[in-house]
């Protein structure tokens, strides 16, 4: 008798409705969702094409699973009405065990953000290593760090940096090395709001006339602080910009103000 490819003889192994149903249909799909949920939950620590590669590759091996177990089961049955009966109720499971766990990972993403943090001891001593690991420069050496925040809500996630350096000139000199840098002109507006509602604020900045702030936490509960006041950064300036990274989910910017001497950080994270 004539052998089998290996994957049609894998396919077409005799396998009683337990195996198909519960192992096939239930536990491997499951399995399946939750290292899409670890990997969504680790994304914004990975390259983007990584991210994009390896969610893509898993969500359509998950489509591919729970076809497959659906086939298998319905070769289990000698009846179709039997077979196409089983294969629903295996398939309403399969959809319920989805929505179940995306409720699941939408409450956790809810409630555990961070929020907004800003200025802590923490934040201060790791601010020139993620500046050195997302630049791929050096930290100037007469680098003043003024102000670095971090800011998360669900699926949107930002972290700024704001520091003066005294020999802007040769910062500039190096970092053109790597990155083109455009002329622009920036015009970061007086805001008027008392609360931050965006992960685009920095400090908050640019609140004229206002020493504090209310920020909303996940949560709902109010949450006073002071306004991080960072001189000549707001309004119209004319800045050199480079992009470091380009991408929709996770952009990189670098902002240079020559004359000001500052130079403002950002990664924003979205999926």
């Amino acid at each position: 008798m004539k052998k089998l490819p290996l994957i049609k003889e894998f396919a077409l192994k005799h396998r009683r409705l337990a195996n198909t149903f519960w192992l096939w249909g239930l536990v491997y799909p499951l399995l399946l969702i939750l290292i899409i949920g670890l990997i969504y939950l680790i994304n914004p620590f990975l390259p983007y094409w990584f991210q994009l590669t390896v969610i893509t590759s898993f969500q359509l091996l998950l489509l591919i699973e729970v076809f497959f177990s659906l086939y298998l089961t319905y070769r289990v049955f000698k009846s179709k009405f039997k077979a196409l009966l089983t294969c629903i109720i295996q398939f309403l499971l399969q959809l319920i065990i989805c929505l179940v766990f995306l409720s699941i990972f939408l409450f956790i993403m809810k409630f555990s953000s961070s929020d907004y943090i800003e200025n802590t001891a923490k934040q201060k001593e790791d601010a020139p290593i993620f500046f050195s690991e997302t630049t791929n420069l050096d930290y100037p050496y007469d680098a003043k760090l003024i102000n670095v925040s971090h800011y998360k809500l669900t699926r949107d996630e930002s972290v700024n940096m704001i520091f003066s350096v005294n020999d802007v000139d040769s910062f500039l000199e190096n970092a053109s090395k790597l990155y083109r840098f455009e002329p622009i002109t920036m015009d970061f507006p007086w805001i008027k709001s008392t609360s931050v509602t965006g992960n685009f604020l920095v400090g908050p900045l640019c609140m004229k006339g206002i020493n504090t702030i209310k920020v909303k936490p996940t949560a709902y509960f109010l949450i006073t602080k002071i306004v991080a006041e960072i001189e000549n950064f707001c309004g119209r300036r004319e800045v050199l910009f480079t992009q470091i990274i380009e991408s929709r989910h996770q952009p990189i910017i670098m902002v240079i103000l020559p004359k000001e001497r500052l130079v403002w950080l950002n990664h924003s994270f979205y999926f």
